[in-house]
């Protein structure tokens, strides 16, 4: 997705035919993609090192830089709620606060106000998806993978004996499968954690830090 001074390209399947879409950005990670709308989202930054969510079509056209600023440092994941209301989560540090918060903001037009979803001086996130109702995600820092209600209330453990720091999370929505990576391997468990077992060592060097679902 990023390479050097942080682009945004696209390619085949394959590999084949990789094609640059826009250039020149001080970072771009995290990225999602709403094929309906035809846009691409990522995490990235202004010059200054001000977080930003921007995004562009799906060609890198009508690019823009601050679709939203969230007014904190480097916003550290995404996930995209697809029902409506389209809705964009994020997981950003707010430095002067010194704790985590998880954000939210409706994107059906016009972009709602920003909301706070889940604040915590922990609660960083590694991997962040939504399905069926609610917003799943990673915390590294406590070894666990959390569930929350969209509209609100507590959040809740997924019941999963998990081996080492999670790094990403995926959601298989056909057959209500959840997945996980930490530093080397990828497992998979049905989404209230049960059926979970041994996982697939995919890298050799403990430096995965993401994966994708295709289906």
């Amino acid at each position: 997705m990023s390479t050097g001074d942080y682009q945004v390209w696209r390619a085949d399947l394959d590999g084949a035919n990789p094609e640059l879409l826009v250039d020149d950005l001080e970072r771009a990670e995290q990225l999602v993609v709403d094929l309906d709308e035809g846009k691409i989202y990522w995490c990235g930054e202004d010059a200054s090192a001000n977080g930003l969510i921007q995004r562009a079509n799906l060609d890198g056209s009508v690019f823009e830089a601050d679709f939203i600023t969230t007014g904190r440092n480097y916003p550290a994941d995404l996930a995209l709620k697809l029902d409506d209301p389209k809705t964009l989560y994020w997981c950003v540090w707010d430095g002067s606060d010194a704790r985590y918060e998880i954000r939210k903001a409706a994107l059906d037009p016009p972009l709602s106000a920003e909301e706070d979803v889940v604040t915590s001086n922990s609660m960083l996130t590694a991997g962040m998806a939504y399905h069926d109702g609610y917003l799943y995600w990673g915390a590294p820092l406590w070894n666990r993978i959390y569930k929350l209600p969209d509209g609100g209330g507590n959040a809740d453990v997924v019941d999963l004996r998990l081996a080492g720091d999670v790094v990403e999370i995926a959601i298989d929505g056909v057959d209500e499968k959840l997945y996980w990576a930490n530093d080397h391997s990828v497992y998979q468990a049905k989404l209230d954690g049960s059926g979970s077992g041994a996982g697939w060592w995919v890298c050799q060097s403990n430096d995965l830090s993401g994966m994708a679902l295709l289906k």
